[in-house]
């Protein structure tokens, strides 16, 4: 653990990496990234029950399988989790910061 820490010490300090993570892309991310979390479960769960029968960490044991699927996880998990961050979650956290 501390030394996991202070690796990203020292590369948090670099301008490179400040550079390459300090962008749009990577700021929308990490302000949806609470919806991905909870979307890619709830897809992965319907992808398990539909849409697969081996599905599963460690069921799938085709490499080429388990990528498709992976990134169909990814996608639809960002996509579905930035109408959410629209409709749901931003209008109501800027309700709450109009109250205080």
């Amino acid at each position: 653990v501390e030394l996991a820490f202070s690796v990203s010490q020292r590369a948090s300090n670099t301008r490179r990496l400040r550079k390459i993570l300090d962008n749009r892309a990577f700021t929308y991310l990490a302000s949806i990234s609470f919806g991905i979390y909870l979307w890619h479960h709830f897809i992965l769960t319907i992808m398990e029950k539909s849409f697969t029968t081996d599905f599963g960490y460690y069921g799938i044991h085709d490499p080429m399988r388990w990528a498709k699927l992976a990134l169909i996880d990814i996608v639809l998990s960002i996509a579905i989790a930035a109408v959410s961050w629209k409709f749901f979650e931003k209008p109501i956290l800027d309700k709450v910061r109009r109250r205080k």
